[in-house]
């Protein structure tokens, strides 16, 4: 049986899609291309640049910014995780540097107590409040979504998840319970 080079090169490429799950972004571009029939001047005009950095980018010396890769996604008929090999959820883990939680915890033991002494309260929180705040930095970080465009994952998707280290949300819980006690002290 005889292929033409291109069936040749296209029943290649479906092969290779199947195994080689880490491919380069430059491969993928090229193997898009090559299934959709189009030339690096067609692409490049249909995404708005130049044909020079399209080159670049097959090549692997230059790479998409988010509206040139959401075109491509766009043009190529493909979705975000097929072009970049991205899995979701993106897992993150939050571990607090032991030398915080043991900062909040001393903190949250000599600052829960209301005492009756309106300055010495607002002593208190204000401890509390600075014992507290590089964990919620820290978890405030790990919370945050990373710049993604969302358009083309399926809805229902989770996309991110978040392992939290228990003692630490043990210890935050702990802490803003007692700076609820001393605000209502304070303020009533």
């Amino acid at each position: 049986m005889t292929f033409t080079i291109y069936s040749y090169l296209k029943q290649f490429y479906q092969t290779e899609r199947n195994f080689v799950s880490n491919m380069t972004l430059s491969n993928k571009l090229r193997i898009y291309r090559a299934e959709a029939k189009l030339s690096q001047q067609e692409v490049a005009d249909a995404i708005h640049i130049s044909k020079s950095k399209y080159y670049r980018m097959e090549n692997g010396t230059a790479t998409p910014n988010a509206d040139e890769l959401n075109a491509l996604l766009s043009l190529f008929n493909i979705s975000y995780e097929e072009m970049v090999n991205t899995t979701f959820p993106i897992t993150h883990t939050i571990k607090y540097p032991t030398e915080l939680l043991s900062m909040l915890e001393k903190a949250i033991k000599e600052n829960s107590e209301i005492s009756e002494n309106w300055n010495e309260n607002r002593l208190r929180y204000n401890r509390l409040k600075e014992a507290l705040e590089p964990l919620m930095n820290i978890r405030s970080e790990a919370m945050d979504f990373p710049e993604l465009d969302l358009t083309y994952i399926i809805p229902g998707t989770t996309v991110k998840t978040v392992n939290l280290d228990m003692r630490g949300e043990y210890l935050i819980d702990q802490c803003l319970k007692a700076q609820e006690r001393l605000a209502n002290a304070l303020f009533g």
